[in-house]
């Protein structure tokens, strides 16, 4: 299976209590069942916060808000779970927000969440960057891989900076699938250096 990142993707850090904003409120976080089986059966004042707080529904668990805030929110911006237990207490929502994981079968993306500043301020930093490879793709199907194709034609175009309103029709005209099925047979960099050629 092969797995593609963006090259600044493993530069994410939760900023925590410095985040302009938070990912612990206005929303009920989903808790896996290793991680709700482990809160319910925590002793002592957190434990007793955590059942009090946790909501099964349809057969999910949830840790509802306290006042549209997460209740293991602190006064000092940190998670009250990661403070007394460690990171590795938090449940796989908390744990790996705002990354993303996209299966597409033949092949797994990662990316990061827009939601998130720290992520939307990683992302507009970079001047350039590109798709890091892991692993060996499997045979994708005839719609994905043009699909495919055509993205990274964008992708590898909007790099190099010459993504400009002049051109934006005409690089959208050039990247349609129906338009460019044959040409896209080619590489993602030798079709769109063959399209900057023409431009």
């Amino acid at each position: 299976m092969e797995l593609r990142k963006p090259d600044f993707y493993d530069s994410f850090h939760c900023i925590a209590a410095c985040c302009p904003d938070s990912c612990c409120k206005e929303w009920d976080v989903a808790v896996d069942a290793e991680k709700a089986a482990l809160y319910r059966a925590l002793p002592g004042a957190l434990g007793e916060k955590l059942r009090e707080f946790l909501q099964d529904e349809d057969g999910d668990t949830y840790l509802t808000l306290d006042n549209g805030r997460c209740p293991m929110w602190r006064a000092d911006g940190l998670c009250r779970i990661q403070a007394e237990l460690g990171e590795g207490a938090l449940c796989k929502t908390c744990r790996e927000f705002p990354r993303l994981t996209h299966d597409y079968g033949s092949f797994v993306e990662l990316g990061l969440e827009l939601s998130c500043p720290e992520a939307a301020r990683l992302l507009l930093k970079q001047e350039t960057w590109q798709w890091v490879q892991q692993g060996q793709a499997e045979e994708a199907d005839p719609d994905m891989a043009l699909l495919l194709r055509t993205r990274l034609c964008f992708c590898w175009t909007r790099s190099r900076q010459i993504w400009t309103l002049k051109r934006k029709p005409v690089c959208w005209k050039h990247c349609a699938a129906p338009l460019q099925a044959v040409r896209c047979s080619q590489s993602p960099t030798a079709f769109t250096k063959t399209w900057a050629a023409e431009r």
